[in-house]
C-alpha cells in the first residue's frame, strides 16, 4: 500500500472522529464547543526565481552529471497556499504544492529540463480530547530545539533547513498523541510510518517511533527524545536551551545510542566494483555519539552571530572515506563503459546519500545574520569539515521588501574541496534571485 493511500486512509479516520466529536460535544451541551465558529484560513507564498549553477563536471559521485542532472541554468514557480481550519477542539491543516521548473543540464550532452509537479507537502487534522490529551495525524516536519545547522537528537529530521531560506523541507506522514502533564511538562508520542511522496532517498526510509518529554522554564527548556527505528536501531536524544541574557543564548543537542541503518563502504573483492555498501552497523554492539554545542549572541547593531560546533563518531573514518571515493570511482567507470549500469548506478546513488547524518565526524558553522531591522534581512553562513579532503561551503541570503508583500531575494553558495569532498561533489557554486510574494 502507497504512503499517500496511508495517509487518506487515515485522514478519513480522523475526520470521521472529527464530525464524531464535534457531534457529541455539541449534543452535551458544551457551550463553548458549539458556540466555537468554523474558521478557515488562507496563506502561503508565490515565489518565482531564476538560479544557475556550476556543477562540478568531474566528480566521481556524478559522472558527467548523469545521475543528478543538474540543470546549470533554470526557472522556477512556485505555489505553497497554506489552509487551516478550526471547529470546537478539532483542527486542520493542508498544504498543496505546486512547482514548475524549465532549465538546461549538461548530461552529458544540453539538455532540457522540465518537470512540473504538484503534491501535498503538509497536512493535519488534530482533535483535543479533554484538556491535556490530543490525537493527531499529520505530514509535518517536526522541529524542536535552538541549533541552527543541524538537530542530532532528532530522530526524523537531522537537518534542520534553517540554511537555506528558499529550501522547504519535505514533510513525513507522522500519527502523534501529545499530553500535557503540568504547567512547564509535556509528553508527545510519534510514529513515523511512511516517508512522504517527496522523500528524495527513499532507499534510506525507515519507520521511526518516538517519545519526547518536553520542559520549559523561565529562562531555559530542553527536552528528551527516546527513539527507536524499525532496524532496531536505538536512540536517546536531548536538547537543551539556556537564555544568559537578552544578547546571549547557548544551547545543546545531543545523540546517543546503539546501531547505525546506515550504509557504509566494505570491502569485497569479488564484487563488480571491488566493495560494496552495507548496512553493517545495525547491531546494538556498536555505540553512537552525536553532539552539536553552539551559541548565538546579538549585538546592539542588531548584527547576530551563531557559532556551532558539531562532533560524532556516526560518520566515515579516514579509511572508509578512501573506501567511499574509490567505489564512486569505480562505479563511474563502469557507468562510462556501459557496463553492469543498474548496478553503478545503485552504488553512486547510495555513495550520494548513505543514510549517515554526516559524513565528516568534526565540523564547524558560523553564521552572521540581521534580520527583521528595516528592509533588509542579510545572513552570511560558512561551514567546514575537518575530515580530510572535505572541505567547506559558504553561502549567504538577502531579502529586500520591494513593499507590502513583496520581497526580492538573493542566495549564493561556494563550495570548496575537490571533487569528491563532501560540498562540492555536485556543484563548485549556485546563485538563485527572486521574488516572493505572501498572502
Amino acid at each position: 500500500m502507497s504512503g499517500m493511500s496511508v495517509l487518506r486512509r487515515a485522514a478519513v479516520g480522523a475526520l470521521l472522529a472529527w464530525l464524531g466529536i464535534g457531534a457529541g460535544a455539541r449534543a452535551a451541551g458544551d457551550a463553548s464547543d458549539a458556540a466555537a465558529p468554523f474558521g478557515l484560513a488562507l496563506s502561503g507564498q508565490a515565489l518565482a526565481y531564476a538560479g544557475a549553477a556550476d556543477v562540478t563536471p568531474d566528480s566521481p559521485f556524478n559522472p558527467a552529471n548523469a545521475l543528478a542532472q543538474l540543470p546549470r541554468r533554470e526557472l522556477d514557480i512556485e505555489f505553497r497556499p497554506t489552509l487551516s481550519a478550526r471547529q470546537g477542539p478539532c483542527s486542520a491543516s493542508l498544504q498543496p504544492r505546486a512547482h514548475a521548473t524549465r532549465g538546461v543540464a549538461d548530461a552529458p550532452a544540453p539538455t532540457r529540463v522540465d518537470l512540473s509537479r504538484g503534491f501535498v507537502n503538509g497536512a493535519a487534522l488534530r482533535c483535543r480530547l479533554g484538556d491535556a490529551l490530543s490525537l493527531g495525524v499529520a505530514r509535518e516536519v517536526p522541529q524542536w530545539g535552538s541549533a541552527f545547522y543541524a538537530s542530532p537528537s532528532n530522530p526524523f529530521f537531522f537537518d534542520t533547513g534553517r540554511t537555506n531560506p528558499l529550501q522547504e523541507l519535505y514533510g513525513r506522514d507522522i500519527a502523534s498523541a501529545a499530553l500535557q502533564l503540568a504547567p512547564g511538562w509535556s509528553a508527545r508520542l510519534l510514529r513515523n510510518y511512511t516517508a512522504g511522496p517527496q522523500q528524495p532517498e527513499p532507499q534510506n526510509f525507515v519507520r521511526v517511533s518516538a517519545l519526547k518529554l518536553d520542559w520549559t522554564g523561565d529562562t531555559a527548556s530542553g527536552g528528551l527524545i527516546a527513539s527507536r527505528r524499525a532496524t532496531g536501531v536505538q536512540r536517546l536524544g536531548a536538547y537543551a536551551t539556556w537564555t544568559g541574557s537578552d544578547a546571549l543564548l547557548l544551547y545543546a543537542d545531543l545523540d546517543a545510542g546503539r546501531g547505525s541503518d546506515a550504509w557504509y563502504p566494505t570491502a569485497g573483492p569479488d564484487a563488480a566494483n571491488g566493495g560494496f555498501f552495507a548496512r553493517n552497523r545495525l547491531g546494538l554492539d556498536r555505540h553512537f555519539l552525536t553532539a552539536l554545542v553552539g551559541a548565538a549572541y546579538t549585538f546592539e547593531s542588531a548584527w547576530a552571530v551563531n557559532v556551532e560546533f558539531l562532533s560524532g563518531n556516526e560518520g566515515y573514518t579516514r579509511a572508509e572515506r578512501a573506501a567511499d571515493r574509490e567505489l564512486a570511482r569505480a562505479a563511474a567507470a563502469a557507468l562510462g563503459a556501459g557496463d553492469g549500469v543498474p548496478e553503478a548506478l545503485r552504488t553512486l546513488a547510495i555513495a550520494g546519500a548513505p543514510g549517515a547524518p554526516y559524513l565528516g565526524n568534526r565540523l564547524l558553522f558560523v553564521q552572521l545574520a540581521r534580520s527583521e531591522v528595516g528592509p533588509l534581512d542579510l545572513a552570511l553562513r560558512a561551514a567546514h569539515s575537518f575530515a580530510p579532503g572535505a572541505g567547506s561551503t559558504l553561502s549567504f541570503s538577502a531579502s529586500y521588501a520591494l513593499g507590502g508583500r513583496l520581497r526580492a531575494f538573493a542566495l549564493g553558495a561556494r563550495n570548496l574541496g575537490g571533487a569528491a569532498g563532501d560540498f562540492a561533489r555536485y556543484a563548485r557554486s549556485t546563485l538563485d534571485l527572486g521574488l516572493r510574494l505572501y498572502f
